[in-house]
């Protein structure tokens, strides 16, 4: 599902992006750093229009939980 995203996605923000690929390939603690950059950027407000960002940070929110979530599952973590 989240490749699918990354392949028909039209969003242009970096954050996103890096962070489901990072996700995608087990790489949690890289992933939540991409999310949590992007919602403290959000925060700042360094984006043009805060509509369209305010679904990107939802999804940012979801998968920082997501990450946390896996990296507190020992099994699937990758070293």
């Amino acid at each position: 599902m989240k490749s699918i995203y990354l392949t028909c996605s039209s969003t242009n923000i970096p954050y996103t992006k890096q962070g489901i690929s990072c996700e995608i390939n087990g790489q949690y603690a890289d992933a939540l750093d991409y999310f949590s950059k992007g919602l403290d950027a959000w925060k700042l407000g360094k984006f043009e229009s805060a509509d369209s960002i305010k679904m990107e940070s939802e999804l940012w929110k979801a998968e920082k939980l997501e990450c946390l979530r896996k990296m507190g599952n020992w099994s699937l973590l990758k070293i």
